[in-house]
């Protein structure tokens, strides 16, 4: 069963800041890891991110969750590993 990705305003935001090879990178492996069973290929947040997912490559990470009722993974956040998490923190605090 295939997916639906959406994203979120702000990770559309996040991806407007980075480049366009960065991007690229970025959905790229969203399509190829996510599409089909994305819970499988993240690994489940700690603490004040509970709820949320990871997918980790390369110097980038990807937040996101799982609908299953609705078949959807929702992009939370995406960017560079760096600063991703602090961002999401206050951005959702």
């Amino acid at each position: 069963m295939e997916y639906k990705i959406v994203y979120s305003k702000y990770a559309q935001d996040q991806l407007d800041k980075l480049s366009h090879s960065d991007v690229r990178i970025i959905l790229k492996t969203i399509k190829k890891r996510l599409l089909i069973e994305p819970e499988k290929n993240g690994k489940h947040l700690r603490c004040d991110l509970k709820g949320y997912l990871k997918l980790k490559f390369s110097k980038y990470r990807v937040v996101y969750q799982v609908h299953k009722k609705i078949i959807t993974v929702e992009i939370i956040a995406c960017g560079l590993r760096k600063d991703i998490y602090e961002n999401l923190l206050n951005k959702i605090k």
